[in-house]
């Protein structure tokens, strides 16, 4: 992919088996809100990584993309990608069996503004702190509570693509020998459950729950 990309630029590739754009960064269910989960206004992320990872053939996640392809980005500050990526893991971590960390690996794509006038300017407050990021929640975390003071004060983050980046299982890798021998699955098709304890797979531009 390439280094950076520019706002509203649009992704001629379409979502597909292997493709999926979403405009949030909603990863685990707890991350939805109580009027999301019911109205289904949002579905979290992590059932199309689910799906990915059981077809085997892998497959790219974009967040910040809308579903025709038009690149908006998210703002982000350190401490946010720092919270977002602990999420990520956070969940994987929780799937049975847990998702090995060669499996994955998760990219932050600049997208420049394209209105020229607009400047982006140094956080304004130090990203710096040893507090444990808030995970499992919808509530906002301190590294959230900082940006939006520093936003409130003129001093905009930049702005990225998120990609979450689901490698084609490689059976000849010792590593995904070692973990499909010592690993217990739910059944004997050795397909992972997601932090929900439901599995997934990709069929097209669709996630599927398998029954």
């Amino acid at each position: 992919m390439p280094l950076s990309y520019r706002r509203h630029d649009q992704f001629t590739v379409k979502e597909g088996k292997l493709v999926e754009y979403k405009g949030h960064k909603s990863f685990s269910m707890e991350q939805l809100s109580i009027r999301a989960k019911h109205t289904q206004s949002r579905r979290h992320i992590s059932p199309v990584a689910c799906g990915m990872l059981n077809n085997e053939d892998g497959g790219i996640i974009l967040m910040g993309v809308q579903d025709n392809g038009l690149i908006d980005g998210l703002m982000l500050s350190k401490a946010q990608q720092e919270h977002l990526v602990a999420n990520i893991i956070d969940t994987f971590d929780r799937y049975r069996p847990k998702v090995p960390r060669h499996f994955y690996d998760i990219n932050f794509i600049r997208v420049k503004l394209t209105n020229s006038k607009t400047k982006e300017d140094k956080a304004y407050l130090s990203d710096e702190s040893n507090i444990p990021h808030l995970l499992r929640t919808t509530k906002l975390c301190w590294c959230d509570h900082r940006a939006m003071t520093s936003i409130n004060l003129g001093f905009l983050h930049k702005c990225w693509l998120i990609e979450l980046k689901i490698h084609p299982r490689d059976h000849s890798d010792p590593r995904t020998i070692k973990f499909v021998h010592t690993s217990t699955f739910y059944d004997d098709s050795r397909m992972f459950q997601s932090e929900t304890g439901k599995a997934y797979y990709r069929i097209e531009d669709m996630t599927k729950r398998i029954a």
